[in-house]
């Protein structure tokens, strides 16, 4: 039998209290270091936390009085609002459910932004750009067992949740003191006890002779278990949509049997409807929904959806995001004018900021994105930011390493073709592909100028016209274009088009080159994550593009081989 643990109060903070304030603060810091390693929104996911945190604490009061204690809201209505008062984990869970479905549709205006007192202060709006709930629900979820065993150990703590008598002796039974009432308060049952007890610091043990359940303490240890098996899956690719289901149909079934070992008699004892607990009910609800979450997994997967692609960084963010990156930029402006007065040296700056923004080198369409006909019979090719006329300095070395000297490659996304052209004459098999009809010309002149033997063509990656099998595909700009819903039937492509085992050798702009324009930047953690189910992840290096820009931006060069 486990000993009656009783936490005397330091008179400063309850150890409850600071037992699920802990469990939170560990909850938000592990849900933040996941979401960077996945690449998330972080700003997003800091205003997803806020709403369902505020809503959870809200619901977790409310509900608690409303079904397990409707004759103190009979005698006192104000006590819905008595937020200190009580809690119900499930109360808490649908508090936080109504606070990210709101999130979704609206945000909180703030009229003091950043403001360390009044940012509270503003109002509600509606938004324009409806966002995604379900990446940071089940991010959210795969560390909440954490967080939950440390407010079931403040639970256990002050033994609020006090079960069925137990046969002495039994497992898992705690040393009730005899002769007290379940639900009597630790302070008053350590202060009348004279059993046998052992004191350390401020944590004591006291022996009763009665055995009883605590369903604070099973449910902390069932969340040790829970959130240990899905800490083991945390360095691995899962879709969008696993932890909420196993969450779901984990917790539910569990902890339906636990409220069987609920007290029946005293004033903490669970009201019945229908026969069932108020907790029992929502069990029930929470696997049929576990249920539905596997379905809405499997329908994404046919589609070939990826949910997360929806909120990674560098994707629409909420307004409340766009409103704070707004203040700070106005921030950064005053201060680098304030500092402009007092500098004498600025006055450079300011002759080159008076100067009119200059012209891209190449020509470009309405929209802003190259005009690929234009450019290439009319532009200066070799002035264009990605263009190299040597062999990329990292396929290479690639393949020097690998001793591949021969076989049939595929430059996809080629444009003027030159990554072709070299590869023709290392001695492989080249066919070069692009969109832009323009481009496909251009390269095919300059292959006739070089003398190099490449069979250019006119194909969409998304939708390929392309037989292979290839046994290299090499792609130095193409990936990193195409938008994160896209990203999947790009991996599609290069699988159908690779021979057995065949390398996927590509390039792409890494989160590490400043700033926001240009192609989507990658962690090495995204690359993997897209690639990881169909191809073995060989090596991700750091590295740069040539071209002809200085400095050159910084880039990963990756390794994947084909699976099966």
């Amino acid at each position: 039998m486990i000993p009656y643990v009783h936490v005397s109060d330091p008179g400063f903070i309850h150890p409850f209290g600071l037992l699920v304030a802990t469990g939170v603060l560990i909850g938000i810091w592990l849900a933040t270091k996941r979401a960077r390693s996945l690449g998330y929104d972080v700003d997003r996911l800091n205003s997803f936390i806020t709403w369902m945190l505020v809503c959870g604490f809200i619901g977790g009061h409310v509900l608690d009085e409303l079904f397990y204690h409707p004759h103190e809201v009979a005698e006192d209505p104000l006590s819905l609002l008595m937020l200190w008062k009580s809690l119900s984990s499930f109360g808490g869970f649908i508090g936080a459910f109504i606070g990210i479905v709101l999130w979704k549709y609206y945000w909180f205006d703030s009229k003091f932004p950043g403001h360390p007192w009044l940012s509270w202060i503003g109002r509600i709006r509606k938004r324009t750009n409806v966002q995604p709930i379900l990446p940071f629900a089940d991010l959210i979820l795969s560390v909440f067992p954490v967080s939950w065993v440390f407010g079931r150990m403040g639970c256990s703590s002050v033994h609020d949740h006090p079960g069925a008598l137990a046969v002495k002796g039994a497992f898992l039974s705690v040393e009730y003191p005899a002769g007290f009432p379940a639900d009597a308060s630790p302070e008053y049952v350590a202060k009348s006890f004279h059993g046998a007890r052992s004191s350390y610091g401020f944590i004591e043990f006291l022996h009763g002779e009665t055995a009883r359940y605590d369903l604070g303490l099973l449910e902390m240890l069932f969340a040790v278990v829970l959130a240990s098996l899905l800490a083991l899956t945390w360095q691995r690719k899962v879709r969008v949509g696993t932890y909420i289901a196993a969450t779901a149909l984990t917790y539910g079934p569990v902890r339906f049997v636990m409220d069987y070992l609920r007290i029946t008699e005293g004033v903490n004892a669970d009201p019945r409807y229908s026969g069932f607990t108020p907790a029992q009910w929502c069990c029930l609800a929470l696997t049929a929904f576990g249920l539905a979450m596997l379905v809405v997994m499997f329908r994404n997967r046919a589609r070939g959806f990826d949910p997360a692609s929806l909120v990674l960084a560098g994707t629409p963010s909420g307004e409340e995001v766009i409103a704070r990156k707004k203040l700070e930029a106005k921030a950064a402006e005053k201060e680098a004018a304030e500092e402009e007065e007092d500098d004498e040296d600025e006055d450079e700056d300011e002759a080159a900021e008076a100067k009119p923004e200059e012209k891209p080198p190449f020509p470009v369409g309405a929209d802003g994105s190259p005009d690929w006909k234009a450019l290439y019979e009319k532009g200066d090719v070799e002035k264009l930011p990605w263009f190299s006329e040597k062999l990329d300095k990292d396929l290479a070395a690639a393949l020097d390493k690998l001793e591949m000297k021969t076989g049939k490659a595929l430059d996809q996304g080629t444009g003027p073709g030159t990554q072709a052209i070299a590869l023709a004459k290392r001695g492989f098999e080249v066919t070069g592909s692009d969109i832009s009809p323009a481009a496909i010309a251009f390269a095919k002149k300059r292959a006739e100028k070089e003398e190099a033997e490449v069979t250019f063509v006119v194909d969409d990656v998304l939708d390929t016209k392309l037989e292979g099998p290839f046994d290299f595909i090499f792609d130095r700009g193409c990936f990193h274009v195409f938008a994160p819903d896209k990203r999947d039937g790009y991996v599609e492509t290069v699988k159908k088009l690779l021979s057995k085992d065949g390398r996927l050798f590509l390039k792409t702009f890494s989160s590490d080159q400043p700033g926001t324009e240009g192609p989507h930047r990658f962690t090495k953690e995204q690359i993997k994550d897209v690639f990881s189910d169909d191809f073995e992840v060989v090596s991700v290096d750091d590295t740069t593009y040539e071209g002809q820009l200085d400095p050159e931006p910084k880039a990963l060069f990756s390794v994947l081989r084909k699976k099966g």
